[in-house]
């Protein structure tokens, strides 16, 4: 998975390809199937319904988020250092 991401330019922590691998080995039968599987979690997205973000997005949303994002950080971690 690691050779796929860097030619193609991704710089990815080996925590985030680590907790990647396990979501997406039961679909992936190939290795070019590995970066048709997971691509979205290495790239940002190239474009949104505004309608949709306009609908759903309120004034606390980034907050939310940013706590999610921390939370998911923090298990990261945690999951790798269990690893370890």
């Amino acid at each position: 998975m690691g050779k796929i991401l860097i030619d193609k330019g991704i710089d990815a922590t080996p925590v985030l390809i680590l907790s990647v691998c396990p979501l997406i080995k039961e679909r992936a039968n190939l290795i070019p199937d590995l970066w048709e599987q997971s691509w979205f979690f290495f790239t940002p997205p190239v474009s949104y319904d505004e309608k949709v973000v306009q609908k759903f997005w309120k004034p606390e949303t980034p907050a939310l988020l940013n706590r999610i994002s921390d939370l998911l950080k923090n298990r990261a971690i945690s999951l790798l250092m269990l690893w370890i």
